[in-house]
């Protein structure tokens, strides 16, 4: 969240327009493209999210074969 709080107070005039995220930026040779990727739109949301909620992995436990899973790897002593 700290690298998307820097871009967004540094960058935030190209990075970011009324269609999201920018498919890519250039710093070193200030450069930006001109296509959106909607791929990227979802996948962004979703670690925000999950960055600032844990809400994400909350549900990601929930799942049965993940939760079996998890607690076979880490082993409670």
């Amino acid at each position: 969240m700290k690298a998307m709080r820097k871009f967004y107070e540094e960058y935030a005039d190209v990075l970011f327009t009324q269609y999201g995220f920018r498919a890519w930026i250039d710093l070193k040779n200030n450069d930006v493209s001109e296509s959106y990727r909607a791929r990227n739109q979802a996948t962004i949301a979703i670690m925000i999210e999950n960055a600032n909620s844990g809400m994400i992995w909350k549900l990601y436990e929930r799942i049965p074969e993940i939760k079996k899973t998890l607690d076979t790897v880490y082993v409670k002593k």
